[in-house]
């Protein structure tokens, strides 16, 4: 039960009380677990009206807004307009990993596009690092000089000989590469690891292994069979890595360990012995390019032939999924 749940619920409970001229006694959830959370109408009232009227007072004396990019964003259906605004206004918020405390820095600063931050002339801002600040002068030059001849490209940084390539072990034979598909909506926002997918390759040929869940029964399945697939295979190669890209594998696999109450040493020998690796952690610290985000859609464009299918990337494996949920039809496109 989050809390704009419950703010729902009293405003629900005002317009009882403005027509029938009492509060009701109390509020109800039902979450998607279908058991039903109850709230006393009353013990939220007071903080209720304290939020209304901190939103009438805002809405009659608003203050300059900006679409500026927040973790809503691949939910709303203003996405594309504010991007483009953001084009129209080659807004800083467009440099790849950039963070909001750096846009605003750099504004106080009077660097207010990203073609101020590529010019050669910008400065450091005070309190900014220049390390920091040449990072970001350089992806905004490479993103910049895309906007002007429509190529991209990619640099490679300095070896410091602790990070980025040097983060890369040594291969061995029994190496897998590994991704996750994750809904977040099932049982109540719970959320649910729907598919777990890896590449091996045995004697010189690529093999797709693959476990999927569609109950949370399947899932837990589906989790201990990976788990148990790597421990089989570390048996043999003792060496080997998992490889995945960002920290979404590592996190979910820690979060099943303890949901079903199973292979949780194992998970957490996986990660003491460092078997997990980070590929993006290596990119980001090995190049830039010149794309406005490091997504592995995005970074494969340089080594890799444009997908084949429908589904490119998590998001629209969401979509996927929910249709399929709704439907038991799947699709009879070819997917990536």
């Amino acid at each position: 039960a989050k809390p704009a749940f419950v703010l729902q619920l009293a405003f629900y409970s005002e317009q009882l009380w403005r027509l029938q001229g009492v509060w009701p006694d109390a509020m109800h959830i039902m979450p998607g677990t279908g058991e039903s959370v109850a709230f006393r109408a009353q013990d939220y009232a007071a903080y209720y009206r304290r939020v209304r009227q901190r939103y009438v007072a805002t809405l009659a004396s608003p203050s300059p807004t900006y679409p500026y990019p927040v973790s809503h964003c691949g939910l709303c259906g203003y996405a594309e307009t504010c991007a483009q605004q953001w084009a129209d206004d080659d807004h800083l918020c467009r440099v790849a990993r950039i963070t909001r405390s750096q846009v605003e820095r750099l504004e106080d600063h009077g660097v207010r596009t990203m073609h101020a931050l590529a010019e050669p002339a910008s400065e450091c801002p005070d309190g900014m690092s220049p390390g920091v600040f040449g990072r970001l002068k350089g992806q905004a030059a490479l993103q910049d000089a895309v906007s002007r001849d429509g190529s991209h490209r990619y640099e490679l940084l300095t070896p410091d000989g602790a990070t980025g390539f040097s983060r890369l072990p040594v291969p061995s034979a029994g190496d897998v590469f590994f991704d996750m598909e994750g809904y977040p909506y099932f049982e109540g926002m719970q959320g649910l690891e729907y598919l777990f997918g890896l590449m091996t390759v045995d004697q010189g040929s690529p093999v797709f292994h693959h476990w999927s869940a569609l109950t949370r029964a399947d899932e837990r399945l589906a989790f201990e069979a990976f788990v148990d697939f790597v421990r089989q295979r570390r048996a043999i190669w003792p060496d080997l890595h998992v490889y995945h890209y960002a920290a979404y594998e590592k996190t979910a696999l820690r979060h099943l360990a303890a949901r079903h109450g199973t292979r949780e040493q194992e998970v957490e020998e996986l990660l003491a012995a460092e078997v997990l690796v980070d590929l993006y952690d290596v990119v980001r610290h090995a190049l830039q390019i010149s794309h406005d985000s490091y997504s592995i859609k995005k970074v494969r464009t340089f080594f890799m032939q444009a997908e084949v299918g429908t589904v490119s990337d998590g998001g629209q494996s969401i979509v996927a999924f929910e249709e399929f949920l709704d439907t038991r039809e799947p699709r009879s496109e070819e997917h990536t």
